[in-house]
């Protein structure tokens, strides 16, 4: 029985990662004119594309070896989320069930695209997954080695993109309360020194992810002129901050068509919006936010109820249910080997359907453990782990998530829900199991 669990686990793996490779090596990479430049330039501070990306990319050079890298990185990422996951598990056929389950998730092709794009996603999600699985590990086993490897997991996962850096210092928070309570971080310790590291580093690339106006102004516009505009109060209320009524126009005028540049970038090179900017609309969307609660807590979940000519695409939940389609985006990948899982299915009706069983598996999950199980512990990780992927989310969707844009920043978001409710399944099985394994023994 050993040697056929061992079979299989080795034998998936090894599909898996032929699996990705062979994606990968089937499709032309996908460079974004615009966007991928960018990550080329290796910079300290101040840098508009962090350096967990545009180090590798500007080291790498050729986009093949960064396709192959990405892939690379993404398989051993997946796996070791994998592995460690079901490592909480003592029940050996449940650990196979499971680990084909994840692997399964790695598959889909909203995950696997990226292996082949020039921008900063593939990395990102190989090191949300590895951040997911330390922090988790340490989370229910407090061992010193997997407290480094989360502390290492936060500070990879901030230098990847500018808008992890609030999730990254919640995390790192939240790792620190844990120390504290289990006094566990002694003085003039290994683990300390990489505590103290960790943290520098984290307010170092949080300071990079907000050093540069250029991610800031484009978002600014793209929220004001895709989003704000569309409701006349909230319209009224940006233009009494002095934001020009001509950069809106101008906005509409080249999103009409090709004119050489993106709408958003049109709008900020105009002198009216920087004069703008510099008289304090750099804070515009920050104190916009805290004044319109309606906007922050029920316009990301229907926009339909406030905004005119709005659908629930352009709602968090449609990036949350949906993911990205590169595949079906971009001539280059016509070849891709890449499938539709049913975690991210192609209807967006089942989408919507998934997310909501996902979203009620976890919920119903959180009870279990705490009434029926009466595991807190347990509880309060999945409670945690929820509503700092929400978070995450909402604040992507207050502070730039413009419908073309809304399913790339929510990727990380919508894969971390999926990889929840796996975990929410593995404790749940673990506790039921230990529970009837007692009974039995009793």
């Amino acid at each position: 029985m050993k040697k056929l669990q061992y079979f299989l686990v080795v034998f998936s793996t090894l599909i898996y990662s032929l699996y990705r490779l062979k994606n990968t090596l089937s499709v032309e990479p996908f460079y974004d004119y615009f966007d991928s430049p960018q990550y080329f330039k290796l910079s300290i501070y101040p840098s508009f594309r962090l350096q967990g990306i545009t180090f590798f990319f500007s080291l790498l050079k050729e986009n093949d070896n960064i396709v192959i890298f990405q892939t690379l990185l993404g398989i051993t990422s997946w796996v070791t989320m994998s592995s460690i996951f079901v490592s909480l598990i003592s029940n050996k056929k449940l650990k196979i069930i499971f680990y084909l389950i994840f692997l399964y998730l790695g598959t889909t092709s909203v995950i696997i695209e990226h292996d082949s794009a020039i921008l900063s996603e593939s990395i990102s999600i190989s090191a949300l997954t590895l951040l997911s699985a330390t922090f988790t590990k340490f989370y229910f086993t407090n061992k010193d080695s997997f407290a480094i490897f989360t502390l290492l997991s936060i500070v990879f996962f901030s230098s990847t993109k500018s808008n992890n850096f609030l999730i990254a210092i919640l995390i790192f928070a939240l790792l620190s309360i844990i120390f504290l309570k289990r006094r566990s971080l002694k003085l003039r310790s290994f683990k300390f020194l990489i505590y103290i590291l960790s943290a520098l580093l984290i307010i170092f690339f949080t300071a990079v992810s907000l050093s540069s106006d250029i991610t800031k102004t484009l978002t600014t516009s793209g929220t004001i002129n895709n989003r704000i505009f569309l409701n006349d109060n909230w319209k009224n209320q940006t233009l009494q901050s002095g934001y020009p009524l001509s950069a809106y126009e101008n906005w509409k005028y080249y999103s009409s068509g090709n004119f050489g540049s993106p709408a958003d970038q049109a709008v900020v090179d105009r002198p009216d919006f920087k004069s703008w900017w510099r008289s304090g609309g750099e804070n515009f969307l920050v104190n916009f936010t805290l004044k319109n609660p309606d906007y922050a807590l029920i316009s990301p979940f229907l926009p339909t109820h406030y905004l005119k000519e709005q659908s629930y695409k352009k709602s968090v939940l449609n990036g949350w249910s949906q993911g990205t389609d590169l595949i079906y985006n971009f001539d280059g990948f016509k070849n891709s080997i890449a499938i539709q899982t049913i975690f991210f299915p192609d209807q967006a009706e089942y989408s919507y359907l998934v997310l909501a069983i996902i979203l009620l598996g976890i919920a119903v999950s959180i009870l279990i453990l705490w009434l029926y199980c009466h595991d807190n512990f347990s509880a309060i990780y999945i409670s945690l782990y929820s509503m700092i992927v929400m978070l995450w989310g909402l604040v992507n969707w207050w502070f730039g998530s413009k419908p073309a844009d809304m399913a790339r920043h929510q990727l990380l978001a919508a894969i971390s829900f999926r990889i929840l409710i796996i975990i929410s399944l593995v404790l749940v099985s673990k506790k039921i199991f230990d529970v009837t394994r007692q009974n039995d023994k009793a």
